[in-house]
């Protein structure tokens, strides 16, 4: 059974310093699901992942989409 495949776009903004010195944020945007032929835009809520760059930010975010995917392709197969 082939996986289904997912797409998504993360969205890094420049924000005001933090005390601790982050200037970036990250957040999800949006995320595809492809299956077969179809595609479905998933509505879901991701959590904004700070960083001192933008880079550091936006891997932060993408651990958590990723995380999430995996999960999400483990129901999918019947296995949680």
């Amino acid at each position: 059974m082939a996986l289904t495949q997912y797409d998504y776009i993360i969205n890094v903004t420049e924000i005001p310093a933090l005390p601790s010195g982050q200037r970036f944020a990250a957040k999800v945007a949006s995320v595809c699901k492809y299956a077969g032929s179809q595609a479905e835009e998933i509505t879901t809520q991701f959590h904004e992942h700070w960083g001192h760059t933008s880079s550091d930010a936006r891997s932060k975010a993408e651990r958590e989409v990723d995380g999430w995917i995996a999960v999400q392709q483990v129901q999918a197969r019947g296995l949680a």
